[in-house]
Parts: C-alpha cells; structure tokens; sequence
C-alpha cells in the first residue's frame, strides 16, 4: 500500500500542484518525439484537475485521447543526496512518464498513485517532467467504458466517451519527496 507522503523531521514534500503547460495530442505527438525537447505551443493548465471540465474552448471539452502535461522544476541541492520520488496521485486512465526526454514509466490505473525514484534523472539540479496522459475508456479501465468515433453530416468524425457513469478525467502530481 502507497501511503500519502507528509512532511517529518526526515522527508521533505515539495508540492507540484498549480500551473502546467498542457498540449492536446490530435495523434501525432509520440510519431513527432514531443517528449524529447521541451513543448510548443502550449497553454496554461491547473493541475489537479479535469482539463475537460476547465477548458473554455469546445476542442479541450470535447478531447478524447492523448494529452501532453509538462513542468520543470528546480532540485534543491540540499536534496540532491537523498532519494528523491516523484509522486502521482492520478492520471486518469493511461500515462507514459518521462523525465528530460527519457521515458520512465507508463502506468495504467486511472484512480490510483504511483511513483517513481527520480534522481538519476536530474540534470543541472533541474528536471522535466513530462507526462502524456490519455483518457479513452475502455473494457480495461476504471470505469469501464466505450471509445466511438461516428461521422456525422456536417461535422465529420466526433469522437467521444461513453463511461458506465460520469466521465472523469483527473490529472494530478502531489509531491516531490524524498
């Protein structure tokens, strides 16, 4: 069992929470390498959140499939002989992790945490995490769901989720510890 990191006299928590660059993925983001360098062309997004359910503009409500979340952060030095882990409370329902350029992990579990040991990773005492998350549902996710695509006069392809309950998509880091 994950137990949820606090600050004691012997770990420290730094909370990743706030303002990420976030990029919708129209399907070629993996092809173009997105994670090797740091992201173009990118807005501003709350984390922890449902960038389904803040987005204003119709293109970020209605996105089903791979989204790109990305933030650097700056290492104390202080903390650069500790063991340092990186902690996901969710991301909702797959996510590929990498840390400058390289992947890491790739999680499956919408709803549940996961981490991460982080310090071969940090580069000048920074690092940059980025992670692609991606929120079709299917029989193998929490909740189990269908993933349509349908044409419609008009308007083309619509793409969308058909959860067995509310549909939910949460992307969320709490802390960096170690």
């Amino acid at each position: 069992m994950m137990l949820f990191p606090i600050n004691t006299a012997t770990r420290s928590v730094i909370d990743l929470s706030g303002i990420w660059n976030f990029k919708l993925d129209k399907g070629t983001g993996f092809q173009e390498e997105w994670f090797r360098s740091k992201l173009t062309d990118t807005i501003p997004m709350a984390v922890p959140a449902s960038y389904n359910d803040i987005g204003v503009a119709q293109e970020i409500h209605d996105h089903v499939g791979w989204v790109w979340y990305e933030k650097e952060i700056s290492v104390p030095a202080v903390l650069r002989s500790e063991r340092i882990v990186l902690r996901f409370g969710s991301a909702t329902h797959l996510a590929k992790v990498y840390l400058n350029g390289i992947f890491v992990l790739e999680h499956k579990g919408g709803f549940l945490p996961f981490e991460l040991v982080v310090g071969d990773h940090i580069e000048n005492d920074k690092l940059r995490i980025t992670v692609a998350v991606n929120n079709i549902l299917d029989d193998s996710t929490l909740p189990v769901g269908i993933y349509q695509e349908e044409e419609y006069e008009g308007l083309g392809k619509v793409v969308r989720n058909v959860p067995n309950f509310g549909d939910c998509q949460i992307f969320c880091v709490n802390s960096i510890n170690q």
